[in-house]
């Protein structure tokens, strides 16, 4: 099994106090580093560290090639959800990421659709 997330680290930069103090509205920098893990023998097998502006599904690809070990399953949060995240590892790994709430069903992404299909099924009406 194979597990990747990201994870924000805020970067205190030049005027940082000043907009604290005066509340300027400014993007706030950060910077995401990339982790993934062998679950079963919990070794790191993939780290890299981005801007924010970097999303997380482009780094998924990057992530998936250079693994030698094969593994079975494919484990991520909703931020790297989209269609060709599924198409990344070979076809008989499963692949266990939240579809987004917006997600539609693509012919080529069956584990994908059986997800939305799921969510749809069972959401609760609010």
């Amino acid at each position: 099994m194979f597990a990747i997330d990201a994870s924000g680290l805020k970067c205190s930069g030049e005027k940082e106090w000043t907009q604290s103090q005066y509340r300027r509205a400014r993007r706030r920098k950060f910077i995401k580093i990339h982790a993934g893990i062998n679950v079963s023998t919990r070794h790191i097998l993939f780290n890299k560290a981005t801007n924010s502006k970097v999303s997380d599904i482009s780094v998924l690809s990057e992530a998936i090639d250079p693994v030698d070990v094969k593994f079975d399953t494919l484990f991520a949060d909703g931020g790297y959800d989209s269609r060709s995240s599924f198409l990344l590892p070979d076809s008989e790994t499963k692949v266990v990421i939240p579809p987004r709430s917006n997600a539609v069903t693509h012919k080529h992404t069956q584990q994908r659709n059986n997800a939305i299909k799921y969510i749809g099924e069972h959401r609760k009406s609010r």
